[in-house]
């Protein structure tokens, strides 16, 4: 989790499929640093060529009260059971800002969908989806 400051990825792999339970591949929200939040910048995270591999939680990345820059990444979703897969591959929300730019999403019949914005900016380009 990313609660303020400036967290960069790049050039890595977050394979999620075998853990147990749900996870997210990367979750971005200032209000997980509870009564302290006011002390740290807002989280601004970078991510350049990675894969998130069968995030099963939420997204494989959220992005909660945060501003988010995705480049060149691909996102695979999970065939299997009831819980495999994620909703969705990035998930925009609460007054959030995200790019996203030449990424790749492989969603399967378990993603819901690719990106997800509620209450936030969201701007995509040059992005390839299938499935």
């Amino acid at each position: 989790g990313v609660a303020g400051g400036t967290v960069q990825l790049e050039d890595c792999i977050l394979e999620c499929g075998g853990s147990p339970g749900s996870v997210d591949g990367v979750y971005t929200n200032s209000r997980i640093c509870g009564s302290f939040s006011a002390d740290f910048p807002p989280p601004y995270l970078i991510v350049r060529f990675c894969v998130f591999d069968r995030c099963g939680g939420s997204s494989g990345v959220t992005c909660l009260n945060s501003c988010v820059n995705i480049k060149s990444s691909l996102f695979i979703g999970e065939e299997g059971g009831d819980n495999a897969g994620s909703k969705s591959s990035i998930s925009a929300q609460s007054s959030s800002k995200v790019t996203i730019e030449n990424c790749e999403f492989s969603l399967d019949r378990m993603t819901v969908t690719a990106v997800r914005s509620e209450s936030s900016d969201l701007t995509m380009s040059g992005s390839y989806l299938h499935g």
